[in-house]
């Protein structure tokens, strides 16, 4: 796992997970997690994407921790051509912490969050490949709605 000062750690006896707001303090620990997950991502890529999700009145940034370790980062934000829509960017959870319930946690927080901002739907553009994660934002409520691009599904969830 990720502490917040960006060390790793052994695992440690489970914990309740929480969700909170991402902190400017937490984006080393984040960009961590963020570089875990699979696709053509660099660090300044990926810093550079956090500064300006950071910088957003609409955004939702949730993460998820045992203690003090960061295990699990959910990026969105309300599209800005229509704002009853958001936008699920990114859903990282760590390896050691899968199949815990983390990531449900986050995308719950999530959808209460963008209803909270008055969104109506949400949106997640899902990898074609990637058929464990078309199958998560399926468990969550998600149904594919089209092909956005070659290989890539856009999915939604009615709020």
């Amino acid at each position: 796992m990720v502490a917040m000062d960006g060390r790793s750690s052994t695992a440690q006896e489970p914990q309740r997970v929480g969700v909170f707001p991402l902190t400017p303090a937490d984006q080393d620990a984040a960009l961590a997690l963020l570089l875990l997950s699979p696709g053509p991502y660099t660090e300044a890529g990926l810093r550079s994407q956090l500064r300006a999700l950071s910088l957003c009145p609409w955004v939702q940034l949730g993460a998820s921790r045992r203690r003090e370790e960061l295990v699990g980062v959910i990026l969105g934000r309300v599209d800005e051509q229509n704002p009853r829509v958001g936008w699920c960017l990114r859903l990282v959870v760590h390896p050691d912490m899968r199949g815990l319930g983390v990531g449900g946690h986050l995308v719950h927080a999530q959808l209460h969050a963008f209803r909270q901002l008055g969104c109506h739907s949400v949106c997640a553009a899902v990898p074609a490949s990637e058929v464990r994660e078309q199958s998560f934002m399926s468990h969550h409520g998600f149904v594919r709605r089209t092909s956005l691009d070659e290989g890539v599904l856009l999915m939604e969830r009615r709020l």
